[in-house]
């Protein structure tokens, strides 16, 4: 697993992924993903390819 700078992961489970800088996790299981920089994913169980800037909620 690698991650990157400034980031933020809360309540979270995380296999095998690589997540990139400023992103923030918040309620997520994630397996073999990628993550990129600035992101913000919330509420996701799943595998998971997102880029730069992107911002997910299911919660």
């Amino acid at each position: 697993m690698t991650i990157g700078e400034h980031t933020n992961i809360k309540a979270s489970i995380i296999k095998d992924t690589i997540i990139g800088s400023f992103a923030e996790l918040d309620e997520v299981v994630l397996h073999s993903s990628i993550i990129g920089s600035d992101a913000f994913v919330r509420g996701l169980s799943q595998s998971l390819n997102i880029g730069d800037n992107t911002e997910i909620d299911l919660g």
